[in-house]
């Protein structure tokens, strides 16, 4: 079950965060922004759990590839992303994360 503690957002509410202005447009057409509660991690859906992304869901961030407590590699992506450097917007498919866009990140 997922964790159920994103937050919502708007469109006006991505103003907030490091988002290049190539992805948020993309993202405002998004049904549904949520923000996880431990990240500033955005999905195109709320129903994402640790272990369980819906297909064809999007998420936006600046870390993937990472290793869980548990071991598991987390946000795999089917392309080399750096992390903390670049912000991707990126496509659940197949178990994975396919990479649609990348812009270095600006502090």
């Amino acid at each position: 079950m997922p964790f159920k503690r994103e937050i919502y957002l708007n469109i006006i509410d991505l103003d907030n965060y490091n988002i290049p202005e190539e992805i948020k447009k993309r993202m405002k057409s998004w049904y549904v922004i949520t923000k996880s509660p431990y990240s500033e991690s955005f999905y195109s859906s709320d129903q994402i759990d640790w272990s369980f992304k819906p297909e064809g869901s999007y998420r936006v961030s600046d870390h993937w590839n990472f290793t869980r407590k548990n071991g598991r590699i987390h946000c795999v992506t089917d392309k080399e992303v750096i992390d903390n450097e670049e912000v991707c917007l990126a496509q659940y498919k197949n178990g994975i994360y396919r990479v649609l866009a990348r812009y270095k990140k600006i502090n």
